[in-house]
């Protein structure tokens, strides 16, 4: 009569994926302090939505008096964007898409020109502007198109891929009824 299902927990959130793989890491006590705080302000998208200044504030005082340098914080800001899913923690969609392109393998065709794409000409990006891409960038058109399709395929939010968001169901206002030949008009 026992319910194995019945003791499952809340599902997993992304925070609770990244906590996972920082406990697999080997760092010092402090530098696991500072990483758990930049978990901490990633946002359910993957999305870090704190600065650093935000970052050094929440730490203050929290490590034994011997506050964390903007150095500091910002090496363990890449550790937490080097974690799984790819271009967890970035602090905007062209950061998000150059720490996804980075983690491909460096032969695959047109991933130097998406690269390129994403730090250079990031601004002709949302158009696909292929012929401005073509002449800032010193790309032909295929190279151009390869680069726009690899970058279509990245993930523009990293985050729902590990905690994708619940069902919303519809609750009705009102119900209509037929009732002996005529409609009635319930409130829920």
């Amino acid at each position: 009569d026992f319910d194995l299902f019945a003791q499952q927990s809340r599902p997993e959130t992304l925070h609770d994926h990244l906590q996972w793989q920082l406990n697999l890491s080997r760092l010092s006590p402090r530098d696991e302090a500072i990483a758990q705080v930049v978990i901490d302000a990633i946002d359910a998208d993957g999305y870090l939505r704190a600065d650093l200044e935000e970052l050094q504030a929440a730490l203050a005082g929290a490590l034994g008096g011997d506050d964390p340098s903007p150095e500091e914080i910002e090496t363990l800001v890449h550790r937490v964007q080097s974690l799984d899913p790819p271009g967890v923690a970035a602090r905007d969609l062209r950061e998000c898409l150059l720490i996804q392109l980075r983690q491909l393998p460096p032969d695959l065709p047109a991933r130097g020109a998406a690269l390129a794409v994403c730090a250079r000409g990031f601004d002709h990006l949302p158009r696909g502007d292929v012929p401005a891409l073509m002449r800032g960038l010193d790309l032909d058109e295929a190279e151009a198109r390869a680069a726009l399709d690899l970058i279509r395929r990245l993930n523009p939010k990293p985050g729902a891929l590990i905690a994708p968001a619940p069902s919303e169901y519809v609750v009705p206002d009102v119900f209509v009824r037929r009732h002996e030949g005529a409609w009635l008009v319930e409130l829920n």
